[in-house]
């Protein structure tokens, strides 16, 4: 009985650390905003990732981009920053080509940004429902609640930890993450 049982346990892990495995972060590939290019999170192994959930009509939108672009300043060799619009929250109007328009016309960004991607509820697109699901992530439950919620992945790929929009990406706190 009891071997049976630790046959039950070593199999149920087995199963568990395969299906971490197959949920990499590397494993993502989303359409850019502007529809020409795949973004494949496997280019960026070996360096940190800072994902950024974003909204152009959020209050917010000004001072938190122009941070993340002082930030990639900084870290351009070590960090890959993507920017992930979302319309989740109502802040982020218009079509993927609009959107676009808007962030270049704004900050002629510098990274990668994704086409508009739903953040939360049971339209989640998967990449979320990794960062934000400890079943998926192996580290933590981290639920988007508002526009400009910030991932920070190691360059191991894994989850290093989750910041909220009131996190400033210029903090202390994020950048003693990042080296």
């Amino acid at each position: 009985m009891k071997n049976a049982i630790l046959v039950i346990l070593l199999t149920i892990t087995a199963a568990l650390q395969l299906h971490a495995q197959n949920q990499q972060i590397y494993n993502f590939k989303i359409d850019s905003v502007a529809g020409n290019n795949k973004i494949d999170f496997n280019v960026f192994r070996g360096k940190k990732i800072l994902i950024v959930n974003t909204a152009s009509a959020d209050s917010n939108f000004n001072v938190q981009f122009k941070e993340l672009m002082q930030l990639y300043q900084i870290y351009y060799e070590k960090l890959i920053i993507i920017v992930v619009p979302t319309n989740s929250f109502n802040t982020e109007p218009g079509t993927n080509q609009q959107i676009a328009a808007r962030y270049n016309q704004t900050f002629k960004y510098k990274f990668p940004v994704t086409q508009k991607l739903q953040v939360m509820g049971n339209q989640i697109h998967p990449l979320f429902k990794w960062l934000s699901t400890r079943a998926e992530n192996n580290v933590a439950d981290y639920e988007v609640r508002k526009p400009f919620y910030k991932y920070l992945i190691g360059a191991d790929g894994k989850l290093l930890a989750a910041f909220n929009e009131k996190v400033s990406p210029m903090s202390d706190l994020i950048q003693s993450k990042i080296f």
